[in-house]
Order: structure tokens, then C-alpha cells, then sequence
């Protein structure tokens, strides 16, 4: 079982569902890692595990045990320009940012998944001129 399998037909819905950002410029973390100032192409949006919850005492366990829910956590950070002023940027961003919740709320990407929930995230970024805003969403997934 590959505990990170919800990651590539999340990655090939995101590039399906969201029009505004070309396929090629919708990639995982391991890409947001190597990205410079100089580097950074956008629009973007970079998906990246950012970990799980176990459920707490019995509510998280089968019967036996040998069970447990767990909630994984991802976030898609929408990449875009962003120039003094701020106004196409937001602009921009807002239209990424609904397509991308259209796309994964309530959606399941495998069997023995839940669907995506949208959950808090991160507050956004800004660096030189690009503005970094992330989305977060929580998946169910039942281990063995």
C-alpha cells in the first residue's frame, strides 16, 4: 500500500479541473523545492503533503485495533505574479483559487478514500514579486 497514493490522481485532477494554470506549471513539492526567484513560472500551484492526524482514542480504531482512521493533510499553493499595488495579482489568484476548491471539495481521488474537505490553512506569502496563497484540504483514509 503506498501511503501517499491520493498525491498523483490529485495532481493529474488539478491539471484536468483548473484551466487558468497550463498542466505543466501544476507540479508537486519536490518541484517547489529547487524554485528560485529567477525560476519561479506562474501561474502555478504546487501540491504538497503537509501531514496527518490519527483519530483519537476509540473513534480512530476498528474493533480489533488492527485498523485506525487517519487524516492526511494537503495543500495546494497557488503561485502568481504579484506587482506593487497588488490588484491583478489578487485577481489572478482569486480566479485559481476558486477553480482549484471546485476541483478537489468533495471529490475522492480512490477507493477507501473520504472526499476532500477544505480545512484551515497557512496565511499567504509574498516574496519579491510573487505572491505564494495556500489552500488547505483533509482527506480520510482507513489503515491496515
Amino acid at each position: 500500500m503506498n501511503y501517499l497514493a491520493v498525491e498523483q490522481p490529485t495532481l493529474e485532477r488539478l491539471r484536468d479541473a483548473v484551466s487558468s494554470v497550463p498542466p505543466r506549471n501544476i507540479m508537486k513539492a519536490a518541484d517547489l523545492a529547487g524554485v528560485t526567484v529567477k525560476s519561479q513560472v506562474t501561474p502555478a500551484l504546487y501540491l504538497i503533503y503537509a501531514g496527518d492526524q490519527v483519530q483519537p482514542g476509540d473513534d480512530g480504531r476498528s474493533t480489533y485495533g488492527d485498523a485506525q482512521v487517519v487524516t492526511q493533510n494537503w495543500i495546494v499553493v497557488v503561485a502568481v505574479k504579484h506587482a506593487r499595488g497588488g490588484e491583478e495579482a489578487h485577481a489572478e489568484a482569486g480566479e485559481i483559487i476558486s477553480e482549484v476548491i471546485s476541483a478537489l471539495s468533495g471529490w475522492a481521488p480512490l477507493d477507501g478514500y473520504t472526499t476532500f474537505v477544505r480545512t484551515t490553512a497557512p496565511r499567504p506569502g509574498y516574496i519579491k514579486n510573487f505572491a505564494y496563497f495556500p489552500l488547505q484540504f483533509s482527506i480520510n483514509q482507513l489503515t491496515e
